[in-house]
């Protein structure tokens, strides 16, 4: 079993010891099925391989590990019902599984329960700062949702107003967790903003992926039906581009979509967007692995997170 996956079981048994109440079972109940859906678990791994990195231990911070998952699918659960998702990991999302009322209340005491774990942190005198930023961040991703929101009625959105949204939406996350690691490790204050903007960097490349896996990518791989941001009229990069290039679906959410989306999606093809929007997302893994470079360490796992950022930037789901 390599490192990652290490880590990755670590978490997974961690959240199957949660100590969560029992009653009320629809706020409780929703959270432990959220949470065992399983995902990559970037973020608690990117955090502990960074805190190893500085020659810290890895397992001594499952508290924020824990919290920054939690609090990522916490926004999973009230993005979903935002979005009107079906899908989650190929499973139904909460609000689906229950209904609006019960998620989005779930999600508030998931949300909750992050900052629990958050606290858990030892030394206590790291926690002024390190609560400081997890509040900056969680604020930043507030108000890249909302853009997102916001662009859903806008004219026009440009392609750099539409990647400012996902470094906020999707990046800081990433960014927070490895300068988490750093950070309770006692790195630098260097080594520390180097940590986040890799983090950034591979935040970007992996949201640019997911919008070129909702339209390239299939159903069976993603857990997520092909060409929902296309259904539901989404700004995207490819939908940006593609009105740049004066190519504009000529239906939007409220239609029957079932034989359009695919034409759209030849379209983008054509338009040689398929090509266009991979190269974008290696350009931002190859801005993160120089970021690695820069920290000027010998370290196995920097290597680890070289192949993790190659393997984001590569992956079909």
């Amino acid at each position: 079993m390599n490192k990652m996956e290490s880590f990755r079981q670590f978490v997974a048994g961690q959240f199957d010891q949660l100590d969560l109440k029992q009653s009320p079972k629809e706020l409780y109940e929703p959270i432990q099925y959220i949470l065992s859906l399983g995902g990559k678990r970037i973020r608690p791994v990117l955090m502990m391989l960074s805190h190893e990195l500085f020659d810290g231990n890895p397992t001594s911070i499952s508290g924020p590990a824990l919290a920054v998952e939690m609090f990522h699918n916490f926004t999973l659960i009230h993005d979903d019902i935002m979005d009107n998702a079906g899908l989650r990991r190929g499973k139904p999302t909460v609000h689906e599984k229950w209904d609006r009322n019960i998620a989005i209340l779930s999600g508030d005491a998931l949300c909750i329960l992050s900052y629990d774990y958050l606290i858990r942190t030892e030394p206590t005198t790291l926690l002024p700062e390190l609560v400081r930023r997890f509040n900056k961040t969680s604020i930043e991703i507030c108000e890249g949702q909302q853009m997102d929101l916001n662009f859903e009625t806008a004219g026009d959105v440009t392609l750099s107003q539409y990647k400012e949204m996902i470094r906020l939406k999707t990046a800081v996350l990433l960014g927070f967790s490895l300068w988490t690691g750093a950070y309770l490790a006692g790195a630098s204050q260097n080594e520390q903003e180097l940590c986040y903007r890799i983090g950034e960097n591979m935040g970007l490349a992996f949201q640019l992926k997911d919008d070129y896996l909702d339209a390239f990518g299939s159903t069976a791989q993603t857990g997520k039906e092909q060409g929902g941001d296309i259904r539901s009229g989404k700004k995207t990069y490819l939908q940006i581009e593609a009105k740049r290039l004066g190519f504009s679906p000529a239906f939007s959410g409220n239609a029957d979509s079932s034989l359009e989306v695919p034409a759209v999606i030849k379209k983008y093809r054509e338009l040689g967007l398929d090509h266009e929007l991979q190269q974008e997302v290696e350009q931002y893994a190859a801005q993160a692995i120089q970021g690695l470079h820069d920290l000027k360490k010998s370290h196995e796992n920097l290597n680890l997170l070289e192949k993790l950022i190659e393997q984001l930037s590569n992956r079909d789901h």
